[in-house]
């Protein structure tokens, strides 16, 4: 046995880490577990409680190869329930470090932490698009975050700024930028761009929520298609396929014909290779992308809206348009419809090499594995 930074682990197996999370749908703070969960396995004892019903990502965690429970209860007294059986995987398990993931994890895990001997216990905070953070849900979190929370991973300035607003403490801070997807680069980058053909195929990743600008694109199809030219979306992303308010705004804008809405999937990389163009058109501020790192990995032509500035300080991404503006996104599209294959090609490299060059995912797990072990 070793000590290191006040936390004594076996040198063999390293610290017991206990990760929570409270969805398993395919979104990013899920993808993001992921890959953290790949690499902490290697030097550490993990295990992972997911706090919902089975969903698209259940399988996606089990193939890591760690222990996975899965606990959720729909009951009006569900919330108790679930924070018995976190005290009892605590008790059980006796971990170092809890880890959480996503606003329900990080209070339940907490309040549960108040009450036992772990109190070392540290949150996420990423990109939020929820309209409803109503005051209930900012007290608890303000509250818990400024007496009982270790720590807080943020994966951009604006992320840490919207905390704080909330009554997040500045000092319990680490800024930690998102795990790269590493391995969508050994995919074969057979693409099959369709650049000046008959069609171009347009692509958005993202949930079926509101201020992930949908209908923003929608109305810039509308708007191309007015101008003669031809254009193909593809919306993929959970619960798409089952947006009732899409369907209907799909057909008021007359433009059926030219919408695909796919269901998620945990591989979506083909999908990715058939575009010929990527849209990220949220409305809301984004903090660091998944969909805008798998695209440049895989070399796919992006166009983004200018959310928080986010796609010139991390993507450095030159084609951005003003968030909420389909006449904007529509000249956008025309004017990459019209570049050449070879200007598309140039710049889809510099995108890659910028982002890949920049961060490197074992610098980024050091930052959380050093946040970790500080007393």
């Amino acid at each position: 046995m070793i000590k290191q930074a006040g936390l004594i682990f076996n040198e063999i197996t390293g610290m017991k880490i206990l990760f929570v999370i409270s969805s398993t749908v395919s979104g990013g703070a899920e993808k993001q577990l992921v890959e953290l969960l790949k690499i902490t396995r290697i030097d550490h004892e993990v295990s992972l409680l997911v706090l919902a019903t089975r969903g698209s990502m259940s399988a996606v965690y089990e193939d890591i190869g760690i222990p996975v429970q899965h606990m959720s209860s729909n009951k009006f007294y569900g919330l108790v329930v679930e924070m018995l059986g976190i005290c009892k995987i605590i008790k059980e398990f006796k971990p170092d470090i809890v880890q959480t993931f996503l606003y329900k994890a990080d209070i339940l895990t907490t309040i549960v932490g108040m009450f036992s001997s772990q109190k070392r216990i540290f949150w996420t905070a990423g990109n939020t698009a929820i309209p409803s953070f109503h005051f209930w849900k900012k007290l608890p979190l303000s509250l818990l975050s400024r007496k009982f929370t270790k720590g807080v991973f943020a994966n951009s300035t604006q992320a840490q700024e919207f905390h704080e607003k909330i009554g997040y403490p500045k000092k319990i801070f680490v800024q930690v930028p998102n795990f790269l997807p590493r391995s969508l680069e050994n995919k074969p980058k057979v693409r099959d761009p369709r650049i000046h053909s008959s069609e171009l195929r347009v692509g958005l990743a993202a949930r079926a929520v509101e201020g992930k600008g949908h209908l923003t694109l929608l109305r810039a199809a509308r708007e191309i298609k007015n101008q003669g030219r031809n254009i193909k979306l593809s919306f993929i992303g959970e619960g798409i396929q089952d947006w009732t308010e899409l369907k209907d705004q799909i057909s008021n804008l007359e433009i059926s014909n030219s919408v695909e809405l796919l269901a998620v999937q945990d591989d979506i990389t083909d999908w990715y290779l058939h575009l010929d163009l990527f849209v990220l058109a949220s409305e809301m501020w984004e903090s660091f992308p998944n969909v805008l790192a798998e695209a440049v990995t895989l070399n796919v032509p992006i166009i983004s809206s200018d959310v928080a500035n986010i796609a010139l300080e991390i993507f450095d991404l030159r084609d951005t348009f003003q968030a909420g503006s389909y006449e904007q996104l529509a000249g956008k599209i025309c004017e990459f419809a019209d570049r050449s294959q070879l200007e598309v090609s140039i710049e889809s490299t510099r995108l890659n090499r910028h982002l890949h060059s920049k961060y490197q995912n074992i610098e980024t797990y050091k930052i959380w594995e050093k946040s970790w072990l500080t007393p």
